[in-house]
């Protein structure tokens, strides 16, 4: 998709009160307003894959036997995070972390993993993640973690998902 497609594709979005948008420079960064907007946008999304078996096949293939997705509930996963067996690694930019993250995560964006890799213990599992199932910055972190032996795997819920289902966790949103 172009970038002027794009551009016209978020201000419907805008027009319709779904996004909300803050200029910087010559860039517009376009937030969804609401947790009930995000829920309408993830089933319209979760329909399209769905409805469309290409997306669904190519998504089903790129998961299968991938031995870095992490399946486990919030409850568990906190549980290790607070018994200091699991970092949990959010390798969104530092905007988005400080916007809004899973308690007790720890932010080194993609961009700086590499230049802060020191930071981090060989002797912990390390759980990364990002913005969500379908976002690969997790991904490269995963690849890049383990090229250079940590144990990691990825979180493959989204933020939002957390908010809705493990409300006794506490997310920090601004």
């Amino acid at each position: 998709m172009s970038i002027a497609n794009t551009s016209q594709h978020l201000q419907i979005l805008k027009n319709a009160r779904l996004v909300t948008s803050d200029k910087r420079g010559n860039y517009a960064y376009y937030r969804i307003v609401s947790e009930r907007a995000f829920h309408a946008w993830e089933s319209v999304r979760d329909l399209g894959v769905e409805l469309n078996s290409e997306i669904s096949k190519l998504i089903a293939d790129y998961k299968k036997g991938d031995p870095t997705l992490i399946a486990t509930t919030g409850e568990d996963l906190i549980a290790r995070i607070e018994a200091g067996e699991v970092i949990l690694l959010d390798v969104n930019s530092e905007e988005v972390f400080n916007r809004v993250h899973i308690h007790k995560a720890i932010s080194i964006p993609l961009d700086q993993l590499k230049k802060r890799i020191a930071e981090l213990s060989k002797d912990k599992e390390i759980v990364a993640y990002c913005r969500g199932a379908l976002c690969l910055l997790s991904d490269e972190a995963v690849e890049l973690l383990r090229a250079e032996g940590f144990n990691v795997r990825k979180l493959v819920r989204e933020v939002p998902d957390w908010i809705e289902n493990y409300s006794g966790i506490v997310i920090n949103q601004k």
